[in-house]
């Protein structure tokens, strides 16, 4: 299971869209504070600082410290973030939690994305219907030291495909020109082709 969720597309994201910048802003922000640099009216920093917490979640992921950027992304999303910097925090959390194999912890992040903060967040949409694909696969898979297994858990497979076509379409409907959500869809599709009438 772990290995077929490593094929999975998901990627931490910053406030610039990636990891890296977010970090970069941070230590621009710092070293302008301690080097005295440029100042906005009322003596404050004309740079955006991202909440600590959010950012050492980024850089501790790209270092590949996953437990620690769990840490911080549950710390930044309890904080008083901008509800930018919250989805995010969100988002990022639902990511790392995946790479840990903890899904369904993965699918709560997820889904508090969608709920709470932006029911059209692309990313969050993708990864949970990969994860939804993902249980459909387990569900389904044949194991010869038990024959009725796969009977037993078709109806719960056959339910996380239903719920991954849901999100790989409303995905498709909210990003038409998402190729990334043509990808999942497609292998979503083909999944459903592979059940047996």
């Amino acid at each position: 299971p772990r290995e077929a969720w490593a094929r999975v597309p998901c990627a931490v994201h910053g406030n610039g869209g990636d990891g890296k910048s977010a970090y970069a802003r941070l230590v621009r922000g710092w070293a302008e504070a301690t080097e005295g640099g440029a100042r906005a009216e009322g003596g404050r920093s004309s740079v955006r600082v991202d909440p600590p917490s959010f950012s050492a979640g980024i850089a501790l992921y790209t270092q590949g410290d996953l437990q620690g950027a769990e840490t911080h992304f549950r710390v930044a999303m309890s904080s008083d973030l901008e509800p930018a910097q919250r989805l995010e925090s969100a988002y990022n959390l639902g990511v790392v939690l995946s790479e840990l194999g903890r899904l369904d912890e993965a699918a709560e992040a997820y889904g508090r994305v969608l709920e709470e903060l932006d029911p059209k967040h692309e990313g969050s949409l993708l990864n949970l219907a990969n994860l939804h694909l993902h249980a459909h696969l387990a569900a389904t898979a044949s194991d010869p030291a038990v024959p009725n297994r796969q009977v037993s858990n078709r109806r719960a497979g056959s339910e996380a495909l239903r719920s991954a076509r849901e999100l790989t379409d409303r995905c498709l409907r909210h990003h038409p020109a998402s190729e990334l959500a043509r990808q999942v869809d497609a292998r979503v599709r083909q999944a459903q082709g592979a059940l047996p009438s």
